[in-house]
């Protein structure tokens, strides 16, 4: 047979090795040689969006009898394109493209429109670098009109292992290849491979958890051998729905998967080992980080991930009807009004990556003077605990907000909110040490001002004055206190009512709350000094 690449022509032998009917593929093993032919274009699976214009390189036409290669562009005007073309067998869909070059003809004939006859042609892409990448093989042009029908390589490298292996091998940015690879340069630096760049990586959240991931994860070095990406790379893939994680140190990441356990933030589907002894091909292009570069990189792209989620789930929750897990629905115009008021800590959040890590750090804490750590977040992970715990805590700060008590997220020394020029502390904290928030709330110290607190379903005061001794401590007039407690607003019947009245139910409730807190201050007796103070 003749193989046409770009203009250039080499006559080889070559056997039927595999065959694929249903996208019309057949896979062949040469006999001779291709060394003639320097350059060729490598496989990938580089995503194609309507509108792009791609390289089409192939043979001009069946019927004409030239041994000259053609080159000419193609527009994609469908990336998946239900077949439904002349080769009635075909299962697959296509890139529709259209191309306004004709097919040659022999001298005193005119050209045909089209480019029939075609089939066989590679569909390329333009890298940066001038490079070409396939992502196609030309099945059919049509008999009428321009338009032409590419079969994608990776519905190619499904049927075909062979193809399946040299994609891995690509160093071209592959967005739907099945595998990630790091592992640590002789440098100490992290080198970095795979279908998604650092900054796309929160897309590996987006899979649906009830079916089965297609990427893979290969991780060379030890979890110890790390630095500190180690929190960040248990973080990204305990939460991923992934096909498999391939690491040399599976026990230390199961320790690690157990205190997601233990801090009842469990993913939602656990996570499979890759264990065989499969020998892996390396790609020849990969990406050099620091460590710690690539850490707050992956941390920040998952922090967007969380606030992202947090902003689609308060809209449905607050304008369209979606429940809120509450338990009491919130009157329409203070949601109304609550959404007006996120959409101003949305723009905060995002513009500034620290005050969205202070916040999320927080949320997830009941120390409201936390140092704010990478080892914090590696629990912060896209589960239903988490997320459920992320929405209550910023639902209860935004309905004090929108009741007209100023409330706003600040990255504070203690807490994570302004409320009324005090520190505040949105807390989603449900259950530590399997027990539940009520069982340890009174062994806390409590130090902000404000504290928001939706799993715990009473009183906080009232907890406290049916757990102390009333013998315990002096210092107050009922004697019953240890310690100056914040103003929380709980998942108590009071503060739900409220909710359901609107904002004046709400404001009304802080300033009772309030009141109360100032009559307890006003109480509390101080220990007269009797010596100079030793300075």
């Amino acid at each position: 047979m003749t193989l046409v690449f770009q203009a250039q022509s080499l006559q080889i032998e070559a056997d039927i090795s595999e065959t694929a009917e249903d996208i019309d593929v057949a896979l062949l093993k040469l006999k001779t040689p291709i060394t003639e032919l320097g350059n060729i274009i490598s496989l990938s699976r580089s995503k194609v969006e309507l509108s792009d214009e791609l390289g089409l390189h192939g043979h001009p036409a069946a019927a004409i009898s030239s041994q000259q290669g053609i080159s000419v562009f193609c527009t994609v005007f469908d990336p998946a394109h239900p077949y439904n073309g002349t080769k009635g067998n075909l299962k697959v869909n296509t890139i529709a493209m259209y191309s306004q070059s004709t097919t040659p003809s022999p001298s005193g004939l005119q050209p045909t429109s089209g480019l029939k006859g075609a089939s066989g042609g590679v569909i390329a892409t333009k890298l940066g670098n001038d490079s070409e990448s396939a992502v196609g093989l030309l099945i059919e042009d049509s008999l009428n009109g321009n338009a032409l029908h590419a079969v994608p390589i990776f519905e190619i490298a499904r049927c075909f292992p062979q193809v399946q292996a040299a994609l891995e091998r690509s160093p071209h940015v592959d967005r739907r290849s099945p595998r990630i690879a790091l592992r640590v340069g002789e440098s100490g630096r992290i080198q970095w491979s795979g279908s998604l760049a650092p900054t796309e990586i929160s897309e590996l959240w987006d899979i649906d958890p009830t079916k089965q991931g297609v990427i893979r994860i290969l991780v060379t070095a030890k979890l110890r051998e790390l630095g500190s990406l180690d929190h960040a790379l248990v973080r990204l893939s305990a939460y991923a729905n992934l096909k498999s994680l391939r690491v040399p140190d599976q026990d230390a990441w199961e320790r690690r998967l157990r205190s997601l356990i233990d801090s009842h933030r469990e993913p939602d589907k656990s996570l499979a080992f890759d264990t065989s002894s499969n020998d892996e091909h390396y790609p020849s292009a990969w990406q050099d980080f620091d460590k710690d570069e690539l850490s707050n990189l992956i941390h920040q792209e998952l922090d967007r991930k969380m606030l992202d989620w947090l902003s689609d789930e308060l809209y449905g929750c607050l304008t369209n009807g979606k429940s809120t897990d509450i338990g009491e629905k919130i009157e329409v115009n203070l949601g109304s009004a609550m959404w007006n008021r996120w959409k101003i800590w949305e723009v905060a959040l995002q513009e500034n990556t620290e005050l969205l890590r202070h916040f999320l750090s927080r949320v997830f804490d009941v120390d409201a003077s936390a140092p704010v750590a990478n080892s914090n977040f590696v629990s912060i992970g896209f589960c239903t605990n988490v997320r459920k715990q992320l929405l209550l805590a910023t639902l209860f700060a935004l309905a004090l907000d929108a009741a007209g008590i100023s409330t706003n997220p600040k990255a504070r020394d203690i807490g994570n909110l302004d409320v009324a020029e005090q520190s505040g502390h949105a807390c989603g904290i449900s259950k530590r040490s399997q027990q539940d928030l009520r069982r340890f709330a009174t062994s806390l110290d409590w130090k902000s001002d404000v504290v928001f607190l939706p799993y715990l379903q009473t009183s906080l005061l009232h907890l406290y004055l049916r757990s102390v001794s009333m013998t315990r401590t002096e210092g107050t007039k009922d004697h019953s206190l240890i310690q100056t407690l914040p103003i929380a607003l709980t998942a108590e019947d009071e503060f739900l009512d409220a909710l359901a009245l609107g904002a004046k139910g709400v404001h009304d409730f802080y300033e009772r709350k309030r009141a109360e807190r100032d009559s307890r201050l006003s109480d509390l007796t101080l220990p007269s000094r009797t010596e100079p103070l030793n300075a």
